[in-house]
Order: structure tokens, then sequence, then C-alpha cells
């Protein structure tokens, strides 16, 4: 599958690990960032709204994870999207139509605003989290009545009865 240009998955080495995690070590909780150009000398102290977003980074980083970084004022294909949500194209495309998800129209071609694919993402899981607790809530009321089931408590119909 091709990748987006939101998606950038750069090799880590070991070695460049291990550099990583020793940046994070000298990386005091609310300390300073600043960033040096080795070859101009430049330095610039990184902001300190940016600095958690950074260490994040490296963490993530010097795990050997894979990393995605995405402008989420960007817009992605319908396949892109499917392949975020972990769903088919003709989900997304549904989703589209009945107006969960916005969207315009390049040419013939449909436009999803990545923001609005993630916030659909995080509410669906936040509906599954729900889901799972109500499950579990269910599960630790006890046992069910097991008592075996006589006609009258199914409903009636079915193969056009």
């Amino acid at each position: 599958m091709k990748k987006s240009p939101l998606h950038k998955q750069v090799p880590v080495s070991g070695e460049s690990a291990a550099v990583v995690r020793n940046i994070l070590e000298l990386m005091t909780p609310g300390g300073g960032v600043a960033l040096s150009n080795t070859s101009t000398g430049a330095v610039m102290v990184v902001p300190p709204e940016v600095v958690p977003l950074v260490r994040d980074l490296l963490t993530l980083v010097a795990a050997g994870k894979t990393v995605v970084l995405a402008d989420l004022a960007a817009e992605i294909t319908p396949n892109e999207a499917a392949e975020l949500l972990g769903v088919s194209r003709m989900l997304v495309m549904k989703l589209v139509q009945e107006g969960t998800l916005p969207h315009r129209m390049v040419g013939n071609h449909h436009r999803i605003p990545y923001d609005a694919v993630y916030a659909y993402k995080e509410g669906a899981l936040g509906k599954q989290r729900a889901a799972m607790e109500e499950i579990y809530a269910i599960d630790r009321e006890g046992p069910v009545d097991d008592a075996p089931l006589d006609k009258s408590d199914y409903r009636s119909g079915g193969r056009g009865e």
C-alpha cells in the first residue's frame, strides 16, 4: 500500500536509539530544551509548550516504535481513512454519504479532513470502551440464571410465521 505524505517512517538503528535514550536522560521534567545546528553553531530554545511533544517523540523513537506525524489540517483519501480506522473503504464512503464524516470533492475524488477521521476514531474507541465496561459490570454481578427456557420465552415469528 502506498504511504501518503502524512506517513513518514524512518528506521532507527540501535546506535541511534541509544543516543536518543541518552538525550532523554538529560531532559529533566520541567526543564528547557535547546537544539543546536552543528554546521552553523546556531542554538534555538524549544518553546516550553513543545517540549512535551519532543519528549514523547524521543521516547517512542528510543523504544523503536513507529511514529506517524500528521498535520491535522491535512486531508486524506477514503482509502487512507479506511486504513487509519481499520475498516473497509466502503464503510468510509457510507460514513461520508450519511454525513458522519465531512468531505469535499476534488474533481471526482473525495477528500476527508484528517482531524474528522481522528475524532471519529476516538469517538468509536470511547464507545467500545464504554461497552466493554458495561460487559465487565454485568460479569461482576455474578452468574446468570441458567434455568432452561420454555417456548413462551421465545418471540414468535421468523420464517414467515
